[in-house]
């Protein structure tokens, strides 16, 4: 029996590796990777193992490319086989491992060996199964590949770190839109009647309504333009010192007044160019910080969804020993009553049978079961890659079938009843 990694006292993630030798009822560590100077796999938890027998022809080989020792050690006897054990997955509570181990179970050599494989691999997860394939005579059963094969099931994508992070990000509202309320086109139309206006014809409403809108700018870049605040304030002033309501005035008094209005026009245009080039800017500065907006809300979403566990159903991965290749089962499909996505349970295979019991959601931030009847086991037919969900005989699941038969036979059985009486009415009986 092989024990690797999981969390020590204190929380200490570990990386040793452990050997109980049945026979002599004892444990013994494993350091000849350390030894020899050879990685190990990083210190993990919840990381899923799966023992593969490897008969000693095939040790042979990987003996004499290994260690000049062990083509002794693996001849003792043609039946003799041992176990090499796959390690993938698990999380160290920052990110997830996505690498793929084995540990070579020869005598001769006792250590890990990272592999690489081809194919699409599965993302890096934890919480997850691992399960040897059984063969058959013909082979593999339905599934793609030759030899033996390993499958990947279930576990949670997001590190329980990531979780955490996505779960404290929350999509604010922007209180930036609408910043500004007046048009630049209203400062453009107001300059280019004041400067184009005669004198004699003094525009009291556009003049009022420039007014207006300098007080309320003034206030507005108050910090950001000294000349908008003075400029404002001035033109104000004058305005109000006009008598534009006296109309019994001499031709000196005519006079002084138009020179009076003329002054006032061109610094009445004057504020409305300034009032133009501030909006302008304004409204270009409005746009830019919408736009950093609607960026940073996008990247936002986008890492709340990366937080979550994205796939709704168990998915299932297939690793080729021989071929050192990773596939998904794409044809023929895998059918009928998938389970839900999970983690943390129980998962076996025996016969043509891959069977699936438990689990809570893939989730580290809850800890809630995914069924609501902890009995409900999920099989997956390796011949027809159909799962089914069925009920043990010794529960009362189990006669959910012959109830639900038995039921339609008796409302049958009442129809017909029914049917007979009419007709018997009808007959005069």
């Amino acid at each position: 029996m092989l024990v690797f990694g999981g969390r020590g006292a204190g929380g200490l993630l570990l990386s040793d590796t452990w050997l109980y030798l049945l026979d002599e009822d004892t444990w013994q560590p494993v350091r000849n990777n350390e030894a020899l100077d050879l990685p190990v796999p990083s210190p993990r938890v919840f990381s899923a193992c799966c023992a593969v027998r490897v008969p000693s022809s095939k040790l042979s080989s990987i003996s004499r490319s290994s260690s000049s020792d062990s083509s002794s050690s693996s001849s003792s006897g043609s039946d003799a086989s041992v176990s090499d054990v796959y390690l993938f997955g698990g999380t160290d509570g920052i990110d997830n491992c996505g690498d793929l181990w084995v540990f070579r179970g020869d005598p001769a050599l006792l250590q890990w060996e990272r592999l690489v494989a081809v194919g699409l691999p599965p993302c890096p997860r934890y919480g997850h199964q691992m399960v040897a394939l059984s063969e058959d005579e013909s082979g593999q059963y339905g599934i793609r590949g030759r030899g033996q094969q390993l499958m990947v099931l279930g576990g949670c994508h997001v590190s329980p770190q990531g979780e955490v992070v996505g779960s404290n990000l929350s999509p604010g509202r922007c209180d930036c839109r609408g910043c500004v309320t007046t048009a630049t086109t209203s400062y453009s139309h107001l300059r280019y009647t004041l400067t184009c206006c005669p004198v004699l014809s003094y525009p009291v409403a556009e003049v009022k309504q420039l007014m207006l809108l300098s007080s309320e700018l003034r206030k507005r870049y108050k910090d950001e333009n000294r000349y908008a605040e003075t400029g404002g304030s001035s033109l104000e002033a004058n305005v109000f010192a006009l008598d534009i309501d006296n109309d019994n005035k001499g031709s000196s008094g005519e006079a002084k007044q138009s020179l009076q209005l003329s002054a006032v026009l061109h610094q009445a245009a004057s504020m409305a160019s300034v009032m133009h080039s501030l909006e302008q800017h304004t409204r270009t500065a409005e746009t830019a910080m919408v736009d950093s907006y609607k960026i940073s809300q996008a990247q936002l979403k986008f890492n709340v969804k990366k937080s979550r566990h994205g796939n709704p159903q168990l998915d299932m991965y297939l690793f080729s020993v021989q071929e050192a290749m990773w596939r998904t089962q794409d044809y023929p499909p895998i059918r009928g009553a998938i389970p839900t996505a999970r983690m943390h349970f129980g998962a076996a295979c025996i016969g043509p049978y891959v069977f699936v019991m438990g689990g809570v959601e893939p989730t580290s931030l809850t800890f809630r079961h995914v069924e609501a009847t902890a009995t409900a086991v999920h099989a997956l037919d390796l011949k027809t890659l159909r799962w089914e969900a069925p009920d043990p005989i010794n529960s009362s699941d189990h006669l959910k079938g012959p109830l639900r038969i038995a039921e339609a036979d008796v409302i049958r059985a009442l129809k017909r009843c029914d049917e007979e009486k009419l007709r018997g009415f009808s007959l005069g009986g």
